[in-house]
Formats: structure tokens, C-alpha cells, sequence
């Protein structure tokens, strides 16, 4: 990687990717108003940053989340809106953190996205990691695929990988596992992994219950099954950890 330090952004990216970052920099310079924080997604906003081949996610008042076209890389922006995280700010890199956290689970042979950069930009934390290839599983459910069960468990595989190692995700959600050829390719939004120290089971439990949207239209016993297989894997109590799965899973789709 290479360093990159300008009056916006102070960086570590890939030498290849450098070209896109002086470019966002550039924008954020001249204007900074399209980087302040908004919930959903603005029109004018979106086609400002489409002149600059620039792809606006709907997103949280939260993060900004860009897609360079050109390149075909993700700029996300975590913003420090409130006095926790600011504090937070002292005491570690959060961009750093991320990128070590990629490397981490890389090596372990789990499917998480590359990180490419990391660093500050207007202040706020940011990384870089590559558009992925595929679709989402969110995208593959709302089809009605008929591969959606089987291409559950995978997940499932990934998520008993990522808990084994002793961290949950946070805010599961299906949309940010994507597939290629029926295969697992990547697993995004790295920035909501936690480290879990205490009341594990809840926090795994809570990931799985997240991620049974109700876009999956699966049976009870599909779910049974399913949290059978995990359950089994994590050599959990199968009966205790449906009824936590449940409780989160009503939680979290109530509506």
C-alpha cells in the first residue's frame, strides 16, 4: 500500500486504487457538502455524484457508501456523530482496525472482502474493499430462487467460521453476503464485526435471527433444520438456541 495525505484525506490504498482516492479527495475539497451525513438517498445528491462516475448507496445518517465505477471499488465513510465514537477516536484506528480484522479472517479461509484502503477522510473513518462480483443473497430471495435454502446453509458455514473465531456481525442482514456461481464470494460491511467477550450465545443467536428475513419465505421446520445444523456445529443446545433465535428473529422483522 501506499500513503496518501492531502487536506481531506490521510490514507493507506493500494497503489492501483491511488488515482480514485485523489479523485474523491478532489470532490470532497470543492464539495463538501455532498460528504455531510443524510439518511435514504437524495436525488441531487446521487446525480452529483454520478458525474463523477460515482454510484451513491442509500444508506444511514451513520456511513456514506460509494461505488467508483471506473474502478470498480467501494468507498465506505463511517461517521463520528456522536461522543462515544468520538472518544473511541483516541484510542484506536478504526480504519486500521477493519483492514487488520480483513487480513485476520482472510487467512482463516473466511470469505470476507479485501480490504484495499483504509484511513481518515474529512476526519470521519473510512476503508476501501472491491465491488463484488455476483449478486446479493437479498437479491437472489426476492426471485423466489429455488436454491435459496441450499445457498442458506453456505451462509450458515461462513457465520459458524466467523463466530468460532469468537466475533458476531451485528447488524446481520442477507444483502451483504454475495454469490457467484452458486458459491459464497464475499461477506461486506466489516465495520459492524464486534469482538464478543460476553453473553456470546445471544450475540450468535441475534446474527442468525437477523438474517432469517422474511424475504426467505422458509417453513418451521426449514428453520429447525437449519438452526439444527448450526446448533450442532457450535455444539450448542439446539432447543435453547431456537427459542433465542426466534426472539431475535421476531425482534428484528416484526413488521
Amino acid at each position: 500500500m501506499v500513503e496518501l495525505k492531502n487536506k481531506v484525506c490521510n490514507a493507506h490504498i493500494k497503489r492501483e486504487h491511488k488515482e480514485a482516492l485523489e479523485k474523491l479527495s478532489k470532490i470532497a475539497e470543492n464539495k463538501s457538502y455532498l460528504f455531510l451525513p443524510f439518511k435514504g438517498i437524495r436525488d441531487e445528491i446521487f446525480n452529483e455524484f454520478s458525474e463523477f462516475k460515482l454510484r451513491l448507496f442509500s444508506t444511514s445518517p451513520k456511513t456514506l457508501v460509494l461505488e467508483d465505477l471506473d474502478f470498480r471499488i467501494v468507498f465506505k465513510i463511517i461517521y463520528i456523530n456522536n461522543l462515544k465514537h468520538r472518544l473511541s477516536g483516541f484510542f484506536e484506528n478504526k480504519g486500521l482496525k477493519i483492514y487488520r480484522l480483513s487480513q485476520y479472517f482472510r487467512k482463516k479461509n473466511i470469505k470476507i472482502a479485501e480490504v484495499l484502503g483504509y484511513g481518515k477522510f474529512l476526519k470521519n473513518p473510512f476503508y476501501v474493499v472491491p465491488k463484488m462480483k455476483g449478486e446479493s443473497f437479498l437479491e437472489i430471495a426476492k426471485r423466489n430462487d429455488k436454491n435459496v435454502l441450499e445457498l442458506f446453509y453456505k451462509i450458515i458455514d461462513e457465520i459458524i467460521k466467523i463466530h468460532k473465531e469468537g466475533y458476531f456481525i451485528g447488524d446481520a442482514n442477507i444483502k451483504h453476503f454475495f454469490f457467484l456461481n452458486c458459491e459464497v464470494e464475499g461477506i461486506i460491511d466489516l465495520d459492524c464485526f464486534k469482538k464478543v467477550y460476553f453473553l456470546k450465545k445471544n450475540r450468535f443467536c441475534r446474527d442468525i435471527g437477523y438474517l432469517l428475513r422474511p424475504e426467505l419465505h422458509l417453513s418451521k421446520e426449514e428453520i429447525r433444520k437449519l438452526v439444527s445444523y448450526y446448533s450442532g456445529i457450535m455444539m450448542f443446545n439446539h432447543t435453547n438456541v431456537l427459542t433465542k433465535i426466534e426472539y431475535y428473529r421476531a425482534k428484528r422483522w416484526k413488521n
